[in-house]
């Protein structure tokens, strides 16, 4: 296939994504990342901070000069898993951030507590949980979470049949 149809199809794209997630954080993102990163790290193996500001400096992506700036780093030996490293902590850190602000996503959050709470076998505390998800998500007109909450509620109906 020619260049301009992998481009099409948006393959040539992928290797940039990180550094265009990287580019759209606002200071107060930044900040809030830079703290849930320390906090959430384990001591000493913070690779992916070095090519997080190594991506935060660059004008414009190109693989070649992401790979030259990293030279002499321990990042560039096991690059493919510190870019997924920091991808996985940067959509982590952005959803944690957005939590309090977004009705619906802390539904969805109550939602994965429920979830936890059934595989344990803790399922009247999993239905409490379920009614006060589905008050909320009725009075916020949330639809997909309160799908969730009937599927969620017709599993315990057949686990305990």
């Amino acid at each position: 296939m020619a260049a301009f149809e992998w481009k099409i199809f948006g393959f040539m794209s992928v290797k940039k994504e990180l550094y265009d997630l990287v580019q759209s954080l606002t200071p107060s993102e930044k900040r809030y990342i830079s703290r849930y990163a320390s906090r959430n790290s384990q001591s000493g193996d913070r690779h992916y901070w070095t090519l997080y500001q190594v991506l935060l400096d660059m004008e414009s992506y190109s693989e070649s000069s992401l790979r030259e700036a990293l030279q002499g780093t321990p990042v560039l030996a096991k690059l493919a898993f510190t870019k997924n490293y920091l991808k996985d902590l940067l959509l982590r850190s952005l959803r944690e951030f957005y939590l309090k602000s977004s009705p619906e996503m802390e539904l969805r959050a109550q939602i994965d507590q429920v979830e936890l709470l059934q595989r344990k076998g803790l399922n009247d505390w999993s239905r409490r949980m379920l009614k006060r998800i589905r008050k909320n998500a009725i009075k916020q007109e949330a639809l997909g979470v309160l799908l969730k909450v009937n599927e969620l509620e017709m599993a315990m109906v057949r686990v305990s049949q």
